[in-house]
């Protein structure tokens, strides 16, 4: 009887804001299960009668009483369409006078609308007016004063200072940050990143707050822990490079161990294995999340958690064909059962989550899916599967990211953006 009235209940509610309230009637089926077994082991703990009548008085409180207010991530009856429109591209080879990209792997505005593009090959940081227009570099290739060997990404502090992801460093071999100031970019200093016992070796930059960069670690693969589950952390750190406290800890992606023909170990990533996302937002909240699901955890920089974000998806399970041929039993076996949740997100200027799915050739577009800061759907957009988004101003209605061109270029795009 229970499950005719949830089922007919979800029925209800599907067509409305309400899909908490669905996760809640899933909760509440889950405990009548429970429930029910807790009564054929200990009768006479538990009455037959008085079960149904409890069971049916939580379906009513939590459908009908509780307001929708209450609840957070309800999706609308009709997910509004968000209007992108592309008002700015650099970097096409048709046009003889543009600025040509190796790489783009990073993006950033500062308060000036100035658009900072690194550039992994060549390594290079370009500066570009609101209209397109290149105006320098930051920075340049070399090993001395505000020189890098790799670029790998490029932030804007609170204060407006521009730092630039240099994976591999000089000399010391140690990632570091060029620091350059915010007026003209010259060269202010560095900060170094030894290797950590604890948390392993930086391998990227999530950004830089008000307290200090926030770095990516991930537990370095040695003979000795083969086999180990290996992590991701998210560290706070000082503006000397130090390790204030960890942000976060997720699973790392997993990887195949074997041997080649000559007898050397090598190791290979696992496609369709799950990934971590860090992401800072401008109002200094840290996003951390597992793209297995979409599941995001929002903690303040002193580590205390603010909320969870949580949406349903549909699992898309892996085929035959998505798992190469001649793999070993063992390496099977770590290909997970379904497809990531989504690719990444991205945090705007008012806390709203752009979450990206996860497409795959032949696909030429992917949807975009917008939550607000509590978790409800804002609305979707369909965009090109090979743009990836790094900014999105709300105030001005702009976005920011790099398309790769069906002939493989990179290039930079704005877009107007109409909520």
């Amino acid at each position: 009887m229970l499950g005719i009235l949830v089922r007919s209940l979800l029925t209800k509610y599907r067509a409305e804001e309400s899909s908490m309230r669905t996760r809640f009637l899933f909760n509440l089926c889950h405990c009548a299960a429970k429930a029910t077994r807790l009564r054929e082991w200990r009768p006479e703990l538990v009455c037959a009668s008085r079960l149904r009548i409890i069971q049916l008085v939580l379906t009513i409180l939590f459908v009908g009483v509780l307001p929708s207010s209450t609840l957070v991530g309800q999706p609308r009856a009709v997910e509004e369409e968000i209007a992108f429109t592309e008002i700015l591209r650099v970097g096409e080879e048709t046009d003889e006078n543009a600025y040509l990209f190796g790489r783009i792997v990073g993006l950033a505005v500062d308060s000036k609308d100035r658009i900072l593009v690194a550039d992994l090959r060549p390594p290079s940081v370009a500066v570009f007016s609101v209209d397109g227009e290149w105006l320098g570099s930051i920075g340049g290739v070399g090993e001395g004063p505000g020189e890098y060997v790799t670029v790998g990404d490029v932030f804007v502090s609170p204060s407006d200072s521009v730092y630039v992801m240099d994976s591999r460093g000089a000399r010391s071999g140690f990632p570091r940050l060029h620091v350059y100031d915010p007026t003209d970019f010259t060269y202010v200093r560095q900060i170094q990143f030894p290797y950590d016992e604890d948390w392993g070796s930086v391998s990227s930059a999530v950004g830089v707050s008000e307290h200090g960069p926030i770095m990516g670690y991930n537990t370095m693969m040695l003979p000795d822990n083969v086999g180990e589950p290996r992590h991701s952390y998210a560290v706070l750190t000082s503006w000397a490079g130090e390790r204030i406290h960890e942000l976060a800890r997720l699973l790392d992606r997993d990887m195949y161990f074997g041997l080649s023909p000559d007898g050397n170990l090598f190791a290979q990533q696992i496609k369709y294995a799950p990934s971590s996302v860090f992401r800072l937002s401008a109002s200094q909240l840290f996003y951390s999340g597992l793209n297995a699901e979409i599941d995001i955890l929002v903690t303040s920089l002193a580590g205390d958690s603010v909320r969870s974000i949580r949406w349903p998806h549909d699992p898309v399970p892996l085929t035959r064909n998505d798992i190469p041929s001649g793999l070993d039993a063992e390496a099977r076996k770590l290909y997970p059962e379904f497809k990531p949740a989504y690719a990444y997100f991205v945090i705007d200027d008012q806390d709203n989550i752009w979450i990206k799915d996860y497409a795959e050739a032949p696909a030429t577009e992917v949807r975009w899916q917008v939550l607000d800061s509590e978790g409800k759907m804002i609305g979707q957009v369909l965009l090109p599967r090979t743009l990836r988004l790094y900014v999105i101003d709300t105030a001005n209605e702009l976005a920011y990211g790099a398309l790769r061109s069906e002939s493989g270029e990179y290039l930079l795009v704005v877009y107007s953006v109409d909520f």
